[in-house]
């Protein structure tokens, strides 16, 4: 009896309580492959509704999407933050990564498709293509790992202001 019991809790408690499975954040290189063979590269954390999409070129930017709305930051300065709660992608970034971990194979926003296919490596994708008529490119997410993520990631203030 004990014994039904405790399974019993340790099934309620992994399938009914949703923080407790995906406790940790997840953490992945990106590679942006566009039609003209442009690649940019970048990293991407993921946790809860919070999510960073930082290039890795300073003539780029970052993403951040928190609790407050998505804001772009310029990478070659840090104070140049722009809200852009009305872009088709970003809105459908956080869509698709808020079904995160039951993420389905389409997704589709104001005439942009979003392919998604799943990592048999990791928990999390392999590749997500976005096809529309101004825009078409694959982004591969590698070297994917579940981790605990300090906060301050996802904060359109400058990272380093907080350490």
């Amino acid at each position: 009896m004990t014994k039904v019991i405790s399974i019993k809790l340790i099934i309620f408690f992994l399938f009914f309580i949703p923080g407790v499975i995906n406790s940790k954040g997840i953490s992945c290189n990106f590679e942006e492959v566009y039609t003209n063979n442009e690649i940019q590269n970048g990293f991407f954390l993921l946790e809860g509704k919070n999510f960073r999409y930082e290039y890795n070129d300073d003539n780029l930017y970052t993403i951040v999407n928190n609790d407050r709305g998505t804001f772009i930051i310029q990478n070659y300065d840090k104070n140049l933050i722009n809200s852009i709660n009305d872009n088709v992608i970003t809105a459908a970034m956080s869509v698709i990564y808020n079904d995160y971990p039951n993420i389905k194979e389409f997704y589709e926003f104001k005439k942009m498709k979003f392919i998604l296919e799943k990592s048999q490596e990791h928990n999390f994708l392999k590749r997500m293509s976005v096809i529309s008529n101004k825009l078409n490119l694959s982004i591969f997410f590698n070297n994917c790992e579940n981790i605990e993520i300090d906060k301050k990631f996802f904060k359109e203030r400058l990272v380093i202001d907080n350490l």
